[in-house]
């Protein structure tokens, strides 16, 4: 294994053996739906998945929760994501899009930002069996759409994830708190810093690098980025690194030495003491915390 693998829409279709490689979203049914990896991966892709029965343990950056059916998953870009399988099989649809798919056309480039649920806090939201049935129906109607060969199929798929995108809305806001501020990615220097920082934090790491590219001065990003935040660009980018650190460290079939290489780091020394700084502990203390 290298570095953590990205899946773009077309890389998902061909996981899926999905034929039609035209469309910028697709529906996996239940008797679709292949064993998941146990790899971790990112994707470039949104999805959401309706677990209708049995359960899989998701494992996103380090935290690990069991999905125990009914329940929505939502998956958005760039989040390091590990799927394990249970004894209980799980049954579910899963819709993937990617971005331009749902915004094109629309005013409001960064409508999928503001949904924390696509990048931070609880992915997992159970369902009631009133719940369930709402989003089955949804899918439901999707599918029914799909097989008809619809000749206004792609707008009316993307109405339809826009209702999901909404309802999940709503349970989030009820499930985490109404008070909860929405994330301030979207505003369009935040999200810009935060795409290229997910697309490059492997071999850039020098804030100016990134003001470069966002035509701003690295020490009105850094302040930027603290003010909206509260962490300044290069702790935005030291995180990065470190969270993709810990993923690699807990492969076994990894050396620290491959780990570091992975990273970009002239050597290994080098690579230890900077996570060692972050994180209180050497990449071998931490592995063997972890294993």
């Amino acid at each position: 294994m290298n570095k953590i693998p990205i899946y773009n829409i077309t890389r998902l279709q061909q996981q899926f053996s999905v034929t039609d490689f035209q469309k910028d979203y697709f529906l996996i049914l239940p008797d679709q739906f292949k064993a998941p990896s146990e790899e971790p991966f990112r994707t470039e892709t949104y999805g959401i998945s309706l677990l209708k029965e049995g359960s899989l343990i998701l494992h996103s950056g380090m935290e690990q929760t069991r999905i125990v059916a009914p329940a929505v998953l939502t998956m958005g870009p760039q989040v390091i994501r590990r799927l394990e399988n249970t004894r209980e099989e799980p049954t579910l649809e899963l819709i993937f899009f990617t971005e331009n798919f749902l915004t094109s056309g629309q005013t409001n480039v960064f409508f999928l930002d503001k949904y924390p649920f696509f990048s931070r806090g609880s992915h997992v939201l159970p369902l009631t069996s009133e719940g369930f049935q709402k989003f089955n129906t949804i899918y439901n109607l999707i599918e029914e759409v799909l097989r008809g060969q619809h000749p206004h199929e792609g707008d009316i798929v993307k109405s339809y994830i826009r209702i999901l995108i909404n309802e999940i809305d709503f349970l989030y806001r009820n499930q985490a708190g109404a008070g909860e501020k929405e994330p301030v990615s979207s505003n369009p220097l935040l999200n810009n810093f935060n795409v290229l920082l997910n697309k490059e934090f492997l071999t850039h790491r020098s804030i100016s690098f990134y003001a470069d590219k966002l035509a701003v001065t690295p020490k009105y990003l850094s302040e930027y980025v603290k003010q909206q935040t509260g962490q300044t660009a290069g702790e935005w980018i030291d995180k990065a690194v470190i969270l993709e650190a810990k993923v690699l460290l807990q492969r076994k079939d990894l050396s620290i030495s491959q780990i570091s290489t992975n990273l970009s780091f002239v050597d290994q020394s080098v690579f230890g003491k900077f996570f060692k700084s972050k994180t209180g502990l050497s990449p071998k203390a931490f592995r063997a915390s972890v294993n």
